[in-house]
């Protein structure tokens, strides 16, 4: 059933930021830094208008309706907190009793947390000691937490799945461990170790760690957020029944370990990512997309019957990826297409064979 639901959802979810002019205007805001960062999660109350009183009868009904864990985590990632607010909606509309779980400044480390906030050796020893910033944490939390309960929707923190006894255990371990046997380490068949050196690597935008002055007590902040994302995801997973896990990304720290244990669990899970091209999502059944993208049977799209029309579609596509006109997601800023200048920059004899 959790599979049906959110493949419908996945289909409306194309066209609905056009559709739903309020929605949209949320989305552009992301795009104007000079507004307040409050003002741009969504006023669900003021979405769904005149129809409030009918959502209030939808949550009632719903009550012990198939449970959906839509474990955000981190309120402060925007755009997640916009299109996970509207998964919630959408999947209790058809049905679904829906939970969020938010880190409420739990954890010593996450995705949120990135080099650029924390450039130089001081401001890295300092995150080492006490952790995120105050403000960082209350940001990522405060206005998420609100929006969500705005809803009238279950929400469930961080904190209060831990125990003193979890967070001491954790401590111990990320403390302890040999910093070499730290991306291989397992607890209790769980990948903890591989996830927290994944997090380690984007906190620095990185291939490796080596040469950071902070690499490994970086490392070891990670380690011990996996540590109680793992103890705090086993704890919610055995309280609630819940049919299907929907999470961003599905690697990293938090998000890598709530797969490992409902994976575990044998909790259906649904990763989803934007995509690049506009107005297009991708949601993996099981596993993340970089892993789904790869494996999936080529039965799907080998026989296709194939027109004008789509190879006019497929042609044109590819060739607005020259300038991402096409893409929401794009790596290139104006990019040089003029030889001449090319050759000049990079000092290419093109009268010579070339390979690229």
């Amino acid at each position: 059933m959790s599979r049906r639901m959110l493949h419908y959802v996945k289909e409306k979810l194309a066209t609905v930021l056009d559709r739903h002019e309020i929605l949209k205007g949320y989305v552009e805001k992301l795009f104007n830094r000079k507004v307040a960062k409050y003002s741009l999660y969504p006023n669900w109350q003021q979405i769904l208008g005149s129809d409030w009183e009918a959502w209030q009868q939808v949550l009632k009904k719903n009550q012990g309706g198939p449970r959906v864990l839509l474990a955000t985590s981190m309120g402060g990632h925007i755009p997640v907190a916009i299109l996970e607010s509207l998964l919630g909606v959408a999947l209790t509309l058809r049905g679904a009793e829906v939970h969020f779980l938010l880190c409420d400044k739990a954890l010593p480390a996450c995705q949120e947390c990135v080099v650029s906030d924390y450039p130089d050796r001081e401001q890295q020893e300092h995150l080492v000691k006490f952790g995120p910033s105050r403000n960082h944490c209350h940001d990522c939390f405060a206005h998420a937490f609100a929006m969500y309960r705005s809803l009238g929707l279950h929400v469930h923190t961080y904190s209060a799945y831990l125990t003193e006894a979890d967070k001491a255990a954790a401590q111990q371990i990320s403390t302890s461990l040999s910093y070499k046997d730290i991306p291989a380490f397992h607890l209790d068949g769980l990948a903890v170790g591989e996830h927290a050196y994944a997090g380690a690597l984007r906190f620095f935008a990185r291939g490796t760690l080596d040469g950071e002055d902070c690499a490994e007590p970086i490392l070891r902040r990670y380690l011990e957020a996996a540590l109680l994302t793992t103890s705090i995801i086993q704890r919610i997973l055995q309280e609630h029944d819940f049919i299907s896990a929907v999470f961003h990304h599905g690697i990293y720290v938090p998000q890598g370990l709530i797969g490992e244990v409902a994976r575990q669990a044998k909790v259906n899970i649904v990763n989803w990512s934007v995509a690049y091209k506009k107005k297009c999502f991708i949601f993996s059944h099981d596993d993340t997309y970089h892993h789904t993208l790869m494996s999936e049977p080529v039965s799907q799209w080998e026989n296709i019957s194939w027109n004008q029309n789509l190879e006019t579609q497929l042609l044109d596509y590819l060739k607005s990826r020259w300038h991402g006109t096409n893409d929401w997601i794009w790596f290139h800023e104006r990019p040089q297409f003029d030889l001449t200048e090319i050759a000049k920059e990079l000092a290419v004899d093109f009268s010579k064979p070339c390979i690229g």
